[in-house]
C-alpha cells in the first residue's frame, strides 16, 4: 500500500478468540483483522500464539489476626484465627506458607465505632489468587482495667 497509508498504522488487531476447558498449554493460529482500506494488503493475514496455563489448586491456612492501632493494649477481638483460602499454582504449592501472608484487624479510634471490623490482607504470596478470609470480619470490644 501507498506509504502514506502505512504510516497510519500503529497496531494490528487480531480476530478475537475463545478457548474454554483448557487442560495445558494451547498453541492456535489466529487471524489478523484486515485493514480498513482496500489499497493496503496484509501478509501474513495469521499469527501463531502460544498460551502457557497452569494448574491451579485451593491452600488452606489457620492465621492469627494482627491488631492495629490498639494503643491501649485492651481491645480484643473475637474470633482471634481465621481460615484464608487460596488458589495457588501447582509448581509453587510447597513454597507458599502461612508465614507469606499477613491479616489484620484495625481498631477504630473511635469509640463509638460499629463493633463489627472488616479485616484486611496487608501481605500476600505473590502466586495466591482468589484469597478469600473465614469470617472476614471480626467483633471488637474494649476490655476496662
Amino acid at each position: 500500500g501507498p506509504t502514506t497509508l502505512l504510516d497510519t498504522i500503529h497496531s494490528v488487531f487480531s480476530v478475537q478468540q475463545h478457548f474454554s476447558d483448557i487442560d495445558g498449554d494451547v498453541h492456535a493460529k489466529v487471524k489478523l483483522t484486515p485493514p480498513l482500506s482496500d489499497e493496503i494488503r496484509m501478509n501474513p493475514k495469521t499469527i501463531a500464539v502460544s498460551l502457557y496455563a497452569g494448574r491451579y489448586t485451593e491452600k488452606r491456612f489457620n492465621l492469627p489476626i494482627r491488631l492495629e492501632n490498639n494503643l491501649s493494649e485492651s481491645a480484643k477481638i473475637v474470633p482471634s484465627k481465621i481460615e484464608l483460602r487460596c488458589m495457588v499454582p501447582l509448581s509453587d504449592f510447597q513454597q507458599v506458607s502461612a508465614n507469606d501472608f499477613d491479616v489484620v484487624a484495625e481498631i477504630p479510634a473511635d469509640k463509638s465505632a460499629p463493633s463489627k471490623i472488616m479485616l484486611k490482607i496487608e501481605q500476600k504470596h505473590p502466586a495466591a489468587k482468589k484469597i478469600r478470609l473465614f469470617p472476614d470480619a471480626v467483633e471488637h470490644f474494649i476490655i476496662k482495667q
